[in-house]
């Protein structure tokens, strides 16, 4: 019994350590290194991170001045899982593949058998004219594996 008062004790005591990742070992990821060879900056320390419904986010555009904005941001403040940053890391890897290409990839009748699952409740929330890149994002995310979200990095991005 007194054992498990200790326990109990030192698990409300003790801190839960946030989710640890290296973003600056790319290697061990291998979507991370495809979009990091593309020129893509990566960042985790964005003002928008304070926002705790942002898990991550690509920017991907030209200024007035010319200069060219070409940013994914990975929010691991947000993130409460590996599972949940990996998830994150090939989401923002398709808009990557996305800006490479100059549109989706992918067939949209292929994806329309997933336009009323439980992946349209995040649909509803972007712009309708974002909605077919963010369905081909969350589909590739969610069903597909590291490795082929970085091969279509490279697919797209440098054939």
């Amino acid at each position: 019994m007194f054992i498990k008062l200790v326990a109990a004790a030192l698990a409300v005591a003790l801190p839960i350590p946030a989710l640890a990742v290296d973003f600056n070992a790319p290697a061990r990821n291998p979507v991370l290194a495809a979009v990091e060879a593309t020129g893509t900056k990566i960042h985790t320390d964005h003002a928008d991170c304070s926002n705790p419904n942002i898990d991550g986010f690509y920017q991907f555009y030209r200024r007035a001045d010319g200069t060219k904005i070409d940013l994914m941001v990975l929010c691991a403040v947000n993130i409460g899982s590996k599972a949940e940053l990996d998830e994150t890391i090939r989401h923002e890897a398709m808009h990557v593949v996305q800006a490479c290409q100059g549109g989706t990839i992918f067939n949209h009748a292929s994806l329309n058998k997933y336009r009323y699952s439980a992946l349209n409740r995040n649909l509803e929330s972007y712009p309708s004219d974002k909605r077919s890149y963010e369905l081909e994002a969350f589909v590739v995310s969610q069903f597909e594996s590291d490795q082929y979200v970085a091969d279509l990095v490279y697919k797209y991005c440098f054939e």
